[in-house]
């Protein structure tokens, strides 16, 4: 696993507008990490354990960041959002599935030190 390449491509790689009814053509199906984007500026990381395109329909809804909340209102469509599935077909424990989201949410939280995230980039 070649961390740069992936941080590369999730950063510039093929990045969708945040648009509703797009979530589920657009976005995998997979649990993974997800970013939204203002140009090149980082605004913010989250993951799931459930399906990317269901958590970001509840982005669109209601979103449980408030600072996010008001990028979305403000900007809407343009918003974009790219993401990465993660691999966790081998893992059968919940527990084990849920740590290597966030530890891949967590190497792209201190890559890009997201404007809004509540937990933020670690020191060092």
């Amino acid at each position: 696993m070649v961390i740069n390449d992936q941080l590369y491509s999730i950063h510039k790689g093929l990045r969708k507008p945040f648009i509703r009814g797009a979530f589920y053509i657009h976005a995998c199906r997979g649990p993974g990490i997800y970013i939204f984007w203002s140009g090149d500026t980082c605004i913010y990381v989250g993951s799931t354990d459930r399906t990317i395109a269901e958590r970001l329909c509840e982005h669109w809804t209601k979103s449980h960041n408030d600072e996010l909340g008001i990028w979305i209102k403000a900007l809407g469509s343009q918003l974009k959002v790219s993401w990465e599935v993660v691999d966790v077909g081998d893992l059968i424990g919940g527990r084990d599935k849920t740590n290597r989201i966030r530890w891949r949410e967590q190497i792209f939280i201190d890559q890009f030190k997201p404007l809004t995230n509540k937990v933020m980039a670690r020191s060092g």
